[in-house]
């Protein structure tokens, strides 16, 4: 073949790679919506690598697993080592329905923010190729910023994946019979309600994962805020208020979701309340854009107060939500 494309959505999540890339894959259909939808519901912060980090939790770790797709990963050395040629691997994992995540330095890929400005290893989701233009169809982010589908020369991820101070190539596997995940892809109304109690609480009631330091739920809006007056580096990452947005585009999605399972009646009340939050936030973040640009600390402090601005309306709607929540369990109950 010269060409080939496996299919990948843009996914409701995509602020960190490690759920961008999977999300990519096992959301093109609804088979694991069922799990989504039981899953990022509950938010944290911790220190990674030195690095100020707003996330979605959960109970799985810090690079939670997905179901229904299993992960094979060489370094680089041990996959020269083991006689591998880029290019072939790439071509031959695609064409066998494997999907490639590649780690290279972006100062080689032109569409990249990093090109010839600074070396920056990370990494790509591969799941086309052209032979006869030579080029690889890729999900990531481009260099406006948006996470989507584009296109890098074979010459350049050659280069950016043997020239890099840190690389490696892996495998997406989504159609064996055998599942590491270690998940259930059923709606677990059980975990969402823990999750809804633990971001109202600012708890953590799985021990499976608590990172040192950690906040949860509504403490992550106001540990964020504090950073923000003591951090200027901090002030000029727009990931975590992206975070925060991505989780409330998230729960306008829950609730339509299940409502239209029957798993919630009378949803009106709380879909406006969460769209309204996500235009709140969508400001915020564009005033943090600004702040960018303009240096001004006024978007800033204004930005901090509207995230603390928001937390009892949004404890209200949890709170409904939980309400409603009990109610379905007690009427199906026998």
């Amino acid at each position: 073949m010269s060409s080939f494309e496996l299919p990948v959505c843009i996914p409701q999540v995509y602020g960190f790679l490690h759920h961008a890339h999977k999300l990519s894959i096992i959301l093109k259909d609804d088979t694991y919506l069922p799990w989504f939808y039981s899953s990022y519901l509950q938010l944290y912060t911790a220190e990674h690598s030195g690095e100020f980090k707003l996330d979605f939790y959960s109970f799985d770790g810090k690079y939670p697993r997905h179901p229904g797709i299993n992960t094979n990963w060489f370094e680089r050395e041990l996959f020269v080592g083991l006689g591998q040629t880029l290019l072939p691997f790439i071509i031959g994992c695609i064409n066998n329905g494997r999907y490639v995540e590649i780690l290279m330095d972006e100062y080689y890929i032109s569409c990249k923010p990093a090109y010839k400005d600074w070396h920056f290893p990370h990494q790509s989701l591969i799941y086309g190729y052209n032979e006869e233009r030579g080029i690889l169809q890729v999900l990531g982010f481009s260099r406006t910023g948006d996470y989507g589908k584009i296109e890098m020369s074979f010459s350049e991820v050659e280069e950016a994946f043997y020239k890099s101070s840190v690389a490696g190539i892996g495998f997406f596997e989504c159609d064996t019979h055998l599942d590491y995940s270690n998940t259930n892809p059923e709606l677990n109304l059980t975990i969402i309600k823990t999750y809804i109690e633990d971001f109202l609480n600012s708890t953590n009631s799985f021990l499976t994962y608590t990172p040192e330091g950690a906040a949860y739920g509504f403490e992550t809006y106001s540990v964020l805020c504090d950073r923000f007056k003591e951090e200027e580096s901090l002030r000029d990452d727009i990931r975590p208020i992206h975070i925060i947005l991505e989780h409330k585009k998230c729960m306008v999605n829950r609730l339509q979701y299940l409502h239209e399972k029957g798993q919630l009646a009378e949803a009106n009340t709380i879909l406006e309340g969460y769209g309204g939050l996500v235009k709140e936030i969508n400001q915020l973040k564009l005033m943090q854009i600004k702040y960018y640009f303009t240096r001004d600390r006024k978007l800033i402090d204004r930005v901090t107060e509207g995230l603390l601005g928001i937390i009892k309306n949004e404890e209200k709607l949890l709170e409904t939500l939980l309400k409603k929540l009990d109610q379905y369990e007690f009427k199906r109950s026998p």
